[in-house]
């Protein structure tokens, strides 16, 4: 599919037969994908570069960024099946869910999601860029976390006990928030 993919690359115009040396050197050398090395060295857009692998691969292409992910859709795939197999489900029609993937032909994934989900499943192909840059998504208002932490821990210790255990759960929430974010510091009063 690299050939094919080349192939439609030059045809195309989009890059240089140059361009695609350098690229598939780079892809050889760092031992990474052809479409990777093309990113990397920044020779076609995230995604053009889509577009151009499910044509390829005869896949629905989606940009997320152009359709917009339904948050309540979204959260039917939990947050650690979504991000360990860069899936993300962005809308529910009457045919079925819709479910951006990076790799579409993952026919034992399709059949899992279908299971539990209970509906059919429209994949498309999502460059894994576009699929990762959605996962915050995922993320609830800071102060609803918070909430639920301290609820959720006064209605199973005593007062004492309680506050101590919701005071670290908040702290650990904020340092890895910060740490989400690449914050240089977190100041607390």
């Amino acid at each position: 599919t690299s050939e094919k993919l080349a192939k439609y690359l030059t045809d195309g115009q989009f890059i240089t037969p140059e361009q695609l040396t350098a690229a598939q050197e780079h892809a050889e050398i760092k031992k990474i994908s052809l479409e990777k090395a093309l990113l990397a060295k920044e020779y076609i857009k995230d995604e053009e570069l889509g577009q151009l692998v499910a044509q390829v691969k005869g896949w629905l292409f989606v940009n997320l960024a152009q359709v917009g992910v339904n948050e309540k859709v979204a959260r039917l795939i939990p947050e650690r099946v979504a991000k360990k197999q860069q899936v993300i489900a962005f809308d529910k029609t009457e045919e079925g869910i819709k479910v951006a993937m990076s790799n579409p032909d993952d026919t034992s994934l399709i059949h899992l999601l279908e299971k539990s989900l209970n509906t059919k499943v429209i994949a498309y192909y999502c460059t894994t860029q576009d699929i990762i840059s959605h996962f915050d998504i995922y993320k609830r208002d800071i102060s609803e976390e918070f909430d639920k932490i301290v609820k959720a821990e006064a209605a199973q210790a005593s007062i004492g006990e309680a506050k101590e255990s919701s005071t670290i759960q908040i702290v650990d929430l904020l340092i890895q928030r910060g740490y989400e974010n690449q914050a240089s510091d977190i100041h607390i009063e």
